[in-house]
């Protein structure tokens, strides 16, 4: 899977204080690390995206499972997404 679950906290934080979301998603970063520590780095290209702003001021609470899956299919559309 290429995305881990998300948590809830940052979708009711947007929603509680009606900011913006904004995405970032790193594609490709699995060609320059088998895992997460730095010196694991292997010469590549990286593809980083930034998707938004997405409002949240007029979602509530119960919104939060639609966003979550709004996000996540734009970000998975992002890294498969030709270079």
């Amino acid at each position: 899977e290429p995305l881990a679950p998300f948590f809830d906290g940052a979708f009711r934080i947007a929603i509680q204080t009606k900011a913006p979301l904004m995405v970032q998603t790193i594609a490709n970063a699995r060609a320059i690390s088998s895992t997460a520590k730095a010196i694991d780095l292997r010469p590549g290209l990286l593809r980083i995206f930034w998707d938004g702003p997405i409002e949240t001021a007029n979602l509530r609470p119960d919104d939060i499972p639609a966003l979550k899956e709004q996000i996540r299919r734009l970000m998975l559309s992002r890294m498969d997404a030709p270079a």
